[in-house]
């Protein structure tokens, strides 16, 4: 037997899921502050991108979460760039 969700209250019965967007509100969002939802990715070579397609400007105080390129899944071309001059100047 499948266990059923209890409905909304006010929905008349007709809906059975409370969507995560409803049930929470940013504080930035509620407050108007400028902000940015997504990830600012934070290159070597100083270079910043968000994962916010439009994010504009990616400016680290408007995200919460900020990364260095290397903490990305699957790692960062610039990180091996950077790693191979700076053995080639050591040389």
């Amino acid at each position: 037997m499948r266990d059923t969700p209890t409905p909304l209250p006010g929905s008349g019965g007709g809906r059975w899921y409370q969507s995560p967007v409803e049930t929470h509100t940013c504080p930035d969002c509620a407050a108007d502050t400028d902000h940015c939802h997504g990830t600012l990715i934070i290159h070597r070579d100083g270079l910043v991108e968000c994962t916010e397609p439009g994010c504009t400007p990616a400016d680290p105080v408007r995200h919460a979460l900020l990364l260095d390129c290397v903490e990305v899944e699957g790692g960062c071309v610039c990180v091996g760039t950077i790693v191979v001059d700076e053995v080639a100047g050591a040389a």
